[in-house]
């Protein structure tokens, strides 16, 4: 195998990551989106959040409701720390109504 000088491959790769910037310079941010599968977290808080943004983003047994482990990957952790609070009939879980009674009293 022919050495490679490491400043060929300091050149190289100095080339290809300002090359890179240079492309992406002119591209418009996008908002990211949220796939249900890849958990994205949301960049607004949970209480900017409906219930059925809640629902759509994090409901993955698709019940309605809104449990503990599925909201183990919201962004704030408002929701999740005041869980019991919300779950008013200790069902462990959230349903809309608890939820509007939550964001009433918030």
């Amino acid at each position: 195998m022919k050495p490679v000088s490491l400043k060929k491959v300091c050149a190289v790769v100095a080339f290809c990551t300002t090359g890179a910037f240079l492309v992406n310079a002119n591209e418009k941010p996008t908002a990211p989106s949220i796939d249900k599968g890849e958990k994205v977290a949301n960049l607004t808080t949970d209480k900017q959040m409906t219930f059925d943004q809640l629902l759509k983003n994090y409901d993955d047994d698709s019940n309605g409701l809104l449990s503990k482990k599925e909201l183990e990957n919201v962004l704030d952790t408002g929701l999740l720390a005041s869980f019991d609070d919300i779950d008013t009939n200790s069902d462990q879980a959230i349903s809309a109504s608890e939820f509007a009674q939550y964001e009433g009293n918030s």
